[in-house]
């Protein structure tokens, strides 16, 4: 099942099922420090299936392990 979104910065549909899942509205749940997403990197990586070329990503994953 594909679920879908509206992102509140533009209207631009988000798939939930591809996009991180720490991806926050504004910031980066990954972080320790909650770090403020810039729009770029959200665009680029956050809301996409590249999400596991981010080093908060990884960053994360490998402090779980």
């Amino acid at each position: 099942m594909q679920i879908l979104s509206v992102s509140l910065e533009k209207s631009k549909p988000i798939d939930y099922e591809r996009a991180c899942p720490y991806n926050g509205i504004n910031i980066c749940m990954a972080s320790i420090t909650s770090l403020p997403l810039d729009k770029q990197k959200k665009a680029n990586c956050c809301s996409t299936e590249n999400y596991d070329d981010c080093p908060m990503f990884l960053s994360k994953v490998l402090r779980r392990a």
